[in-house]
């Protein structure tokens, strides 16, 4: 079954390498699903099939730092320069660009097929997949709004 799903991830997301100058720098399946890391100079693409996780696809947009990918913040998020961000932010910032069903998936936080994700991403984020981060700083707001409410609503004893 994961087998069949990196294959998938690999021939949906192939337009990355050719189109995009990408490389596919790590693929692995592990019991809690796959990955597939793809890497431009500037960019990168984190593709994840988890089916704890909805059983959709996972897509997050890395800005690199010196041509690798930076770790993520593991505390004070509020002070932290975010560099990964999860493509459905940036769809849903830029919603009103596309037909209904991306929108309702989006609302109703149904998850996407592979094939679905990556023509979303190649339509909508390929300002990004160019190296273009300056939808980033909105991205940032969002998350960091997102968790700050997350926060108010389950606080913790630190």
């Amino acid at each position: 079954e994961y087998q069949k799903r990196l294959k998938a991830i690999k021939r949906c997301f192939s337009f990355l390498l050719k189109e995009f100058g990408f490389e596919l720098v790590n693929d692995q399946v592990s019991r809690y699903g796959v990955t597939a890391l793809y890497l431009s100079p500037a960019a990168g693409v984190e593709v994840c099939y988890q089916p704890r996780e909805n059983g959709g696809i996972l897509v997050d947009l890395i800005r690199l730092i010196k041509g690798e990918v930076p770790s993520y913040p593991d505390s004070s998020l509020n002070s932290s320069t975010l560099h990964t961000f999860d493509f459905r932010d940036l769809l849903y910032l830029r919603k009103n660009r596309f037909e209904e069903d991306p929108r309702e998936k989006l609302k109703k936080n149904i998850p996407f097929s592979a094939e679905e994700a990556a023509i979303l991403l190649k339509q909508y984020c390929n300002d990004v997949l160019l190296g273009d981060f300056s939808v980033f700083s909105q991205l940032e707001e969002i998350v960091k709004q997102r968790a700050k409410v997350l926060a108010e609503k389950y606080p913790t004893n630190d």
